[in-house]
């Protein structure tokens, strides 16, 4: 019999250094938590809705236009996008992206749960790093860096892989802060993780931007006005040169988002109130774990504001101690936090007050999982008890309450969905606070049972939240079969589209497509959508609810799982499990002289059914830019429009007067025109500031029409070719390699004042 001496064991890992500790436990923490799903979806790794038809799609369609440079159109992104507007927010920036180049693309459905695993390492260690710089023992930092990767915002977000990247990544920038304050020699680590922070991700580049600001505030504006200003101007051209490293991607990103209509702030009295169904909600994320964002036991049946901060098994029992405790910086930090989840105007500063979500409760997370590292610590000194029982005071109250409190006055509707569930998270939350409470209680305090606890907890909180989110959605066989038959598609002539909305097949099998889901796509396609009186902006306009548009913007070819006698089928797919038809539909070329204009004003006079006929029979113009074509085609009235006509008859018409030798590429595309009067060709292209038309090598204006792109051309043979840069790349290319040389310079001259062995005097004291 083989006997395992424990205390050996113990002693073994003892000596392992504390992050490489850290890494291992959250390594075992994740790949138990999620490890299996790669077992019930049989070798890939699958969820549901946008990390399904987003995430996965996202990076495959990143692998093929990667192929020719950052700077190009990516036309398998709804009706066209900016490679780089559509896919920073996702993954362009992303390091653990980058470790998927070194893959094929096809490849990615089995290798994103392992860089899953991968982020939650990745966070845990930088939190330590960050943590460990206040805690004395490493064992507590490694305590910290568990609650702060495994926290409630990381389980409801599962849904959102690339949140996944900001959370890993984040706490660099609070360690940077750290050791620049301390030492100016050491403002190279912060503008570092500025410069890969800032590269990551814009929209939470933005929130981390603010809380780095309170965060100086409330950490280091102290001590002599000359100590304040050196740390001031120090942190400044750090933060500058770092983000300057990153402009490549920050720039055209910063020019996209200030045209973007998700960035207009349209503040009105509900942000300045606080309602009683938001506050409990935003309770129940402080005390209950995570869960699926798309069926909630409580409060809100869907929510997607990211309205989760449960640590696991402490909640915010440690927090609260702290709280009750000190009256520091930290102190001051988590009750302004705290204030803030409330106050939706607060709340929403975190993005410029354009919009209020809990998505930077991230920030709050890890001064949570400070507070509690340093309180345990500390617990002698610490009012923890207090903050426990204060923790299921709240835990209890809440349950109480939402089980009883109808939705209104006038209803007898409770405000919890699913009894059960909730009643099992009530439980769970509890029992973890009696844990804690008894641990604290033992004569001597058990740590390495808290953090097995805590390991335990947060086990439990991942991998259930994690099997909600695939409860009831496609099986992988289905998901399986839809990339099978992504990969074998393929463009059959560059002058059409695919009528499809689903991601998958377009964007993994690089073929263009009338729709998709995406929340960053071009900002022309948005106000083509408004001619419809469609304003939704992320879920896209389905282009066949309106009669004669999805003709209009090329969509010829159809995929088909059955078919009729009548279809024209002109390619037959095979899978592992199904046979899929491609047929072949009526529809405009994606380039054709228009016949003539109708004024945009006027279209909005048409029922919203018939305006995509009225389009085939007209290209919408603005008033501002009716002068410039006039006098080249006739204007058609609103009451001109034959609706009586069928749609047939409106295509072979566009196809008479289609463009030639029309092809497309990442860079732009090439056609030929020959017309017997001078005309306006109508491509069904987003409109964009980076597109430079040429008509024989002569630059030529375009015209806006609706979204879409206008070309005026004079009668006769002329070549054409439209050339795409994303506005601000080059710039912003320029701007990085200036900041990268400085950068390499600042650590050239460290390193020979190290070698020459002068010292750089400290300002201050981190503890």
């Amino acid at each position: 019999m083989i006997m395992i001496n424990t205390n050996k064991i113990y002693n073994k890992i003892k000596k392992i250094d504390g992050m490489l500790l850290c890494g291992i436990l959250a390594a075992l923490i994740a790949l138990v938590s999620l490890g299996w799903i790669y077992i019930v979806d049989g070798g890939i790794f699958t969820l549901r809705d946008d990390f399904n038809v987003q995430q996965i799609p996202f990076t495959a369609m990143a692998h093929n236009n990667l192929l020719n440079g950052f700077d190009g159109w990516c036309w398998e992104l709804d009706l066209g996008t900016s490679l780089i507007q559509g896919l920073s927010f996702y993954n362009l920036g992303s390091p653990f992206f980058w470790v998927t180049m070194l893959f094929p693309a096809e490849v990615f459905p089995y290798l994103v749960g392992i860089l899953y695993i991968l982020k939650y390492i990745v966070a845990a260690i930088t939190a330590y790093m960050y943590i460990n710089l206040f805690t004395k023992r490493n064992e507590f930092a490694i305590f910290g860096a568990l609650l702060y990767a495994f926290s409630g915002f990381q389980a409801s977000n599962l849904l959102f892989y690339h949140f996944h990247d900001v959370v890993a990544l984040f706490p660099l920038m609070l360690y940077g802060m750290e050791k620049a304050m301390e030492d100016r020699k050491n403002s190279k680590i912060l503008i570092f993780a500025v410069f890969i922070n800032a590269l990551l991700n814009y929209f939470f580049f933005v929130q981390e931007a603010v809380f780095l600001v309170i965060y100086f505030v409330a950490r280091f504006l102290k001590g002599s006005i000359k100590v304040i200003f050196e740390r001031f101007f120090r942190s400044i051209y750090s933060c500058l040169l770092g983000m300057g490293m990153a402009a490549i991607l920050l720039l055209p990103n910063i020019m996209y988002i200030l045209d973007n209509q998700r960035a207009e702030s349209e503040k009105s009295l509900n942000d300045f109130t606080i309602y009683a169904q938001h506050l409990f909600y935003i309770i129940k994320g402080l005390v209950f774990p995570g869960e699926a964002m798309h069926d909630q036991t409580s409060v809100f049946m869907q929510e997607w504001s990211s309205t989760s901060l449960y640590l696991p098994l402490v909640g915010l029992s440690l927090v609260l101690g702290y709280i009750f405790t000190k009256r520091d910086w930290l102190s001051g930090m988590l009750k302004f936090l705290f204030v803030a989840s409330i106050v939706p105007i607060l709340s929403s500063s975190f993005l410029m007050f354009t919009e209020s979500t809990r998505r930077w409760w991230f920030l709050f997370s890890l001064m949570m999982a400070l507070a509690s590292s340093l309180a345990l610590e500390n617990r002698k000194s610490f009012k923890i008890e207090k903050g426990i029982f204060a923790n299921i005071a709240i835990v209890v109250g809440f349950y109480i309450i939402i089980k009883s409190m109808p939705l209104n006055p006038n209803d007898t509707e409770v405000l919890v969905m699913h009894p059960v569930r909730m009643a099992a998270y009530f439980i769970f939350s509890l029992s973890g606070l009696i844990l804690v409470f008894i641990l604290l209680r033992l004569k001597k305090m058990q740590l390495k049972a808290i953090i097995a606890f805590t390991a335990v907890f947060a086990i439990i909180t991942t991998a259930s939240t994690a099997a909600l989110y695939k409860r009831g959605y496609k099986n992988a066989n289905d998901y399986k079969s839809d990339l099978q038959l992504a990969n074998k598609i393929e463009t059959i002539n560059d002058q059409y589209r695919y009528n499809n909305s689903d991601n998958v097949i377009s964007m993994v099998g690089s073929v263009a497509s009338t729709s998709s889901f995406s929340s960053t796509i071009n900002y022309s396609i948005l106000k083509f959508d408004k001619m419809f009186d469609f304003h939704k902006l992320i879920i896209r306009m389905d282009k066949n609810e309106i009669r004669g548009l999805s003709e209009l913007l090329a969509a010829k070819y159809q995929i088909v799982n059955k078919v009729s006698d009548d279809d024209k089928v002109i390619q037959t797919i095979n899978t592992k499990d199904k046979t899929y038809y491609i047929l072949e539909n009526p529809a405009c070329p994606i380039g054709f002289a228009a016949d003539s204009y109708i004024l945009y004003e006027d279209i909005q006079k048409i029922k919203k059914e018939d305006r995509g006929i009225a389009l085939l029979d007209a290209s919408v113009i603005y008033a501002k830019d009716e002068e410039k074509i006039s006098n080249i085609i006739s204007k058609l009235n609103f009451e001109e429009v034959n609706f009586e006509k069928s749609i047939e008859a409106y295509v072979k018409e566009t196809e008479s007067r289609a463009v030639t030798n029309f092809s497309r590429s990442s860079k732009g595309f090439l056609c030929d025109a020959n017309y017997d009067k001078d005309s306006l060709i109508y491509f069904s292209v987003p409109f964009d500031e980076g597109w430079t038309a040429y008509v024989d090598g002569i630059e030529t204006d375009i015209i806006n029409s609706g979204g879409m792109i206008l070309l005026p051309v004079s009668k006769g043979e002329h070549n054409i070719e439209f050339k795409y840069n994303t506005p601000g790349f080059k710039t912003g290319m320029y701007i990085s390699i200036v900041s990268f040389l400085i950068y390499a310079a600042l650590l050239v001259v460290q390193f020979k004042n190290k070698k020459g062995g002068k010292s750089v005097k400290k300002i201050n004291e981190v503890n």
